[in-house]
């Protein structure tokens, strides 16, 4: 069992990169304290410009408010994010300032040794990157997340600039019958991966085209020796991953404005 010491250097491993994936897409990164950053993707999305909050203290409800200032002014709807180890008085004083929870998620990590190489399941589709392909990169987006196709392409545009400044962003698609089906994007730095963007139209979900792709990036990973791989999932994603070898570091849960 990983001990006290070994949980808060994964967990500053873990938000390492997701600073590096998020400040990436971001056309604005604000450090406010020691202990949260706001990203200002500028996606007309909650879910895509964020306050995370790594930490809960005596100045979290401060940063909290200026986050929020930070957002409004620029004009476009937020998310906070916070560690869930206090949900009741989370919940209570976010409630005061006009938030509610949207969703909950779970920090989790892959020991990329202990990933098994298995074959294709079957020949019926192939994988590919998509750096250079972004516009097949997001369909699957759009229909998985059940946004629209201006949303997407704010946020394909925010990946181009991430691309285009040599940002360590890799794009993956599965396509059957030359069309992408499921897609995610795999950011790398110093050994170290994160999983993001995971999604497969609504209408082919359930056969096991996510669980291909995300294998098929883990291996890549591990061949530009990436030794531990981050990601955050969805509460309904939580087994999914765990069947391929993740294990949970924590929880989460986000607000977003009533």
């Amino acid at each position: 069992m990983m001990n006290v010491s070994g949980q808060v250097s994964r967990m500053t491993l873990y938000h390492s990169m997701e600073d590096y994936f998020f400040s990436s897409v971001s056309q604005q990164t604000y450090s406010l304290g020691n202990t949260a950053s706001a990203y200002l993707t500028g996606v007309d999305a909650g879910s895509l410009n964020l306050l995370i909050v790594k930490q809960r203290d005596a100045e979290t409800e401060s940063i909290i408010k200026e986050g929020m200032r930070l957002f409004d002014a620029a004009g476009v709807p937020f998310s906070v994010v916070l560690p869930d180890n206090d949900p009741d008085r989370i919940g209570h004083s976010l409630r005061e300032l006009g938030l509610s929870v949207a969703w909950k998620s779970s920090p989790m990590q892959l020991t990329m040794k202990t990933l098994t190489t298995q074959k294709p399941r079957s020949d019926d589709y192939h994988i590919c990157a998509t750096d250079y392909r972004l516009e097949d990169w997001g369909a699957p987006l759009t229909s998985a997340f059940e946004t629209d196709d201006r949303v997407m392409l704010q946020y394909r545009i925010r990946h181009q600039h991430a691309v285009e400044a040599g940002r360590q962003l890799r794009h993956f698609s599965l396509f059957v019958a030359d069309r992408a089906v499921c897609s995610l994007t795999l950011s790398m730095q110093s050994g170290v991966a994160r999983l993001d963007d995971v999604g497969t139209r609504s209408t082919l979900q359930g056969r096991g085209y996510a669980s291909a792709l995300i294998r098929h990036a883990l291996e890549y990973a591990r061949s530009q020796n990436v030794e531990t791989c981050f990601l955050e999932a969805s509460e309904a994603g939580v087994s999914i991953y765990k069947r391929l070898g993740f294990t949970l570091l924590g929880s989460s849960v986000a607000f977003q404005r009533e």
